[in-house]
């Protein structure tokens, strides 16, 4: 994102944006979603979290795009139970792409049929998030881009909208990154995360810098424990919310 968008982010953010604790959406956050939207030729996208919040309530936070027609039929016919990429995603790690199983259960063929009926996106992504405080997170994506287009969408805006979905979960968790304090990181520590943000990988930036790549793992390592972050991806988030390092296109 550039400085511009990172500033459109902020003030849809802070002005309203926030949980809403498995109810309709603010006007605040509805703006920021359909704006991801937009910008990225996305069908849908939707957040949940299962935050300290959502466990003491027994009632998820999430935002979303979805029609609310779509969301009552989820609620009434407990999806939840069925839907193959919230139940891998708050299980996993790793970003992944979504689709029909190879062996689906009969109830996951009527999620399937019913979802495609409503037209949502038949192509997408998740981006599960787990941060130090133990909330768990998933961000999923949908668009009716297919075939080459699809791979060609994916590689030039996956790893921008991944570190935009780290973003939205510290903003809308209702974590502030600045109260953070200082993490006084060092300058090849921000060097790094400044590569990181643009796409480089830990053999690129070894290579920019003239050293082997378990330095530029020591100093991600590095960044990534002062930042109080679980990987260097979620680190990049963060440091660009907190402006240590600059927003990348």
């Amino acid at each position: 994102m550039d400085q511009a968008a990172l500033r459109i982010l902020n003030y849809l953010l802070d002005n309203g944006g926030g949980n809403t604790g498995g109810r309709e959406l603010n006007d605040s956050s509805a703006i920021l979603l359909d704006w991801i939207k937009s910008t990225y030729g996305l069908k849908n996208i939707a957040y949940i979290t299962t935050d300290d919040r959502s466990r003491q309530t027994r009632q998820p936070t999430y935002h979303c795009t979805y029609p609310l027609e779509w969301q009552e039929y989820y609620q009434l016919n407990m999806c939840e139970q069925h839907d193959p990429a919230l139940i891998r995603g708050l299980s996993e790690f790793l970003p992944f792409e979504w689709g029909l199983l190879r062996k689906p259960t009969t109830e996951q063929r009527t999620f399937f049929r019913r979802y495609r009926d409503f037209r949502l996106g038949d192509k997408g992504f998740c981006i599960p998030i787990r941060d130090r405080n133990g909330s768990r997170a998933l961000i999923t994506m949908t668009t009716d881009i297919g075939g080459v287009s699809w791979r060609k969408y994916s590689h030039q805006y996956r790893a921008e909208l991944q570190r935009l979905s780290f973003y939205m979960h510290e903003r809308f968790s209702g974590v502030d990154p600045s109260n953070s304090g200082d993490p006084r990181l060092t300058a090849r520590e921000t060097e790094i995360l400044q590569w990181a943000a643009a796409g480089k990988s830990t053999d690129d930036i070894a290579s920019i810098f003239g050293v082997a790549p378990r330095t530029v793992s020591f100093h991600s390592e590095n960044a990534v424990r002062k930042l109080n972050c679980v990987s260097r991806t979620h680190a990049v988030a963060k440091a660009t919310s907190m402006q240590l390092i600059l927003p990348t296109h």
